[in-house]
């Protein structure tokens, strides 16, 4: 048996950068691989000490790389996002996979709610547990946005503030030359929202919220200094969005003649590229 309900509620003025445009890509290129996937899930149900019945919110739901494991472990599950797109691939999933995994036992209790999170159409005291990954630097109102989440949290609930963060020193530079390029040709490289993970932990401590930071899953994947140029030419990086056009073509060109020249024959050959989870665990 399962159950999985959709509904939009409409917000005064949208104050999060919606991902419209990278749904296509969005799984290819930010998802996890299965194995991963599951044992995030675990970390965060270990992280919120979740019972059976216990009840969790997810602001920035996407398609589903972080609800999809809970959900299929028969946690009640509602999931918040501005992009129907992004929805749209996470409701295309659940259907699949109900068709392959028919015969499991725990029901499939997952609700998505088409919303911004700085409005969140839900009571006070909703949820036991809310999650967020690497969401906040994509809301303006970010501040907001965690007194919404807060506002819906249970007293003594968890807010689960995530992301993934590089073990590798190197792992950003063809990101942070690309920003650099921008810069060097007059342009400026802005962020919608926070611009630090720890401006949220800061905040949150700001309102005497106790916070422990538990560093979680690690795993490693490949990427070549080709990919990471694919990346950011293919507009699929966030922050690329906010380039005028004509500046971001002229970044391009000097970004690639860039790599070509640092990499060399490296160019192509895939490296190494170690990540961890990181939960960011504050009690309301």
């Amino acid at each position: 048996m399962s159950s999985l309900h959709s509904s939009s509620v409409p917000s005064p003025g949208p104050q999060s950068l919606a991902f419209d445009r990278a749904a296509p890509l969005y799984d290819a290129t930010r998802g996890y691989p299965p194995a991963v996937a599951e044992q995030i899930g675990a970390a965060i149900i270990e992280a919120a000490n979740a019972q059976p019945d216990t009840r969790f919110l997810e602001v920035g739901v996407g398609t589903g790389r972080i609800a999809l494991p809970l959900a299929f472990r028969g946690y009640d599950y509602t999931g918040v996002d501005i992009s129907e797109p992004m929805m749209a691939k996470l409701r295309a999933k659940v259907a699949e996979l109900q068709q392959e995994s028919a015969s499991a036992a725990a029901p499939i209790r997952l609700q998505l709610v088409r919303a911004d999170m700085t409005a969140l159409p839900f009571p006070d005291a909703s949820f036991d547990v809310a999650v967020a990954v690497h969401v906040f630097h994509l809301v303006s109102g970010w501040k907001q946005a965690v007194e919404e989440v807060l506002r819906v949290l249970r007293p003594g609930g968890l807010f689960l503030h995530c992301w993934d963060e590089s073990l590798d020193a190197a792992a950003h530079e063809v990101q942070d030359r690309w920003v650099e390029i921008v810069r060097e040709l007059g342009g400026e490289v802005g962020i919608v929202g926070a611009e630090r993970r720890s401006l949220v932990t800061d905040y949150l401590r700001e309102r005497s919220l106790p916070v422990e930071t538990l560093r979680t899953v690690t795993w490693e994947a490949q990427e070549s200094p080709l990919d990471a140029f694919e990346y950011i030419a293919k507009r699929i990086w966030s922050r690329t969005w906010l380039v005028a056009d004509d500046l971001f073509a002229a970044s391009i060109r000097r970004l690639e003649s860039w790599a070509t020249n640092r990499y060399g024959a490296q160019y192509t050959v895939p490296r190494p590229k170690r990540q961890q989870f990181i939960i960011s665990r504050a009690r309301r």
